[in-house]
């Protein structure tokens, strides 16, 4: 005999805890052309009341990889204190990860007091020319 079971969603705004989002493996264009990503950008809304006593950071660590056999590599981490409404968070990489034609993104977060949506997040890149370009000098 099989159970089954029916749950409410509790719109209620709660805490948090260890979340982590994964996009698709993405294609980034053409099959013929290498990608370098320079950065990124996520744009999030948190909505959550703080107070010096109880502060509402958020703390996000993100992480890649071009296959999904591979094991994922980290990036970067991002922390706003106390963010509240849109934010906009733009980030360059260090050391771009160079040569890819596939990406997959993970973003991991600890506790996050209140609401968090994630309205957009975008990628910083440059395509390599083909061996046909002109180039200046010739």
């Amino acid at each position: 005999m099989k159970v089954i079971s029916f749950k409410k969603w509790n719109s209620n705004p709660q805490n948090s805890y260890n979340f982590k989002l994964v996009t698709k493996l993405t294609d980034l264009g053409s099959p013929d052309g290498w990608k370098t990503i320079l950065g990124f950008y996520l744009n999030i809304n948190k909505n959550s009341h703080y107070t010096a006593e109880s502060p509402a950071n958020l703390f996000l660590t993100f992480s890649y990889r071009t296959s999904t056999g591979e094991e994922w590599k980290d990036i970067t981490s991002v922390t706003q204190v106390n963010p509240r409404g849109t934010t906009l968070i733009e980030e360059l990489f260090q050391i771009p990860i160079k040569k890819i034609k596939h990406i997959q993104l993970k973003i991991e977060g600890g506790h996050v007091k209140g609401n968090i949506t994630i309205n957009d997040l975008g990628l910083f890149y440059r395509k390599y020319r083909g061996s046909g370009a002109s180039t200046l000098d010739e």
